[in-house]
């Protein structure tokens, strides 16, 4: 399993996305920051797609190595699981402007 300092700035770039904002403005939980200190913090991404941040660092060892075809293919399954999981994420958590406007015609 990948380590906190090794995908932080993954799990910051999805946290600070509009997908980090849910119906009613409710909190969300704090994301990890620092490691050895937030390494029992749960990540952003949940259990069924927590492939997402073993992806990212494969496409991102292959992409420094100079390896392109790797990267090619590494980088194509990292963001088609990214996209399944924004996916779940929308069906499951609605924006914060849902339901305001209601019998305006």
């Amino acid at each position: 399993m990948p380590s906190v300092r090794q995908h932080g700035n993954l799990t910051t770039a999805l946290w600070t996305a509009p997908l980090a904002r849910r119906a009613g403005g409710a909190s969300c939980q704090e994301y990890p920051r620092n490691y050895p200190e937030d390494g029992d913090k749960p990540l952003l991404v949940p259990a069924p797609y927590d492939g997402l941040y073993d992806l990212y660092l494969m496409s991102k060892s292959d992409f420094y190595l100079r390896e392109l075809d790797n990267y090619n293919n590494s980088a194509l399954a990292y963001n088609t699981a990214l996209d399944e999981w924004k996916k779940a994420y929308h069906r499951s958590h609605a924006p914060i402007g849902a339901g305001y406007y209601k019998n305006v015609f």
